[in-house]
């Protein structure tokens, strides 16, 4: 009997998109303790590298090259 494993990457059977965007949350919410409104995050969703992080990181206000480096690093790291 042969078995068959199914991968569902991009969201076509089980939409995950709220979980990813619980863990962009979380994330923030760790590293700068600010609390990102999904309004933001959401329009990043499928961006290229690590642009999307950058992006909401300077809605939310934050400029500094070396804190949204920092940030990359972390979010980079595993847990």
């Amino acid at each position: 009997m042969a078995t068959l494993w199914l991968f569902d990457l991009d969201g076509v059977f089980i939409n995950i998109d709220h979980l990813h965007i619980q863990a962009h949350q979380a994330a923030y919410q760790e590293v700068f303790r600010i609390t990102v409104p999904s309004k933001i995050i959401i329009p990043t969703s499928g961006m290229a590298g690590l642009d999307g992080p950058r992006i909401v990181l300077r809605k939310m206000g934050i400029h500094s090259d070396e804190k949204i480096n920092n940030f990359i690093k972390f979010f980079l790291s595993p847990s």
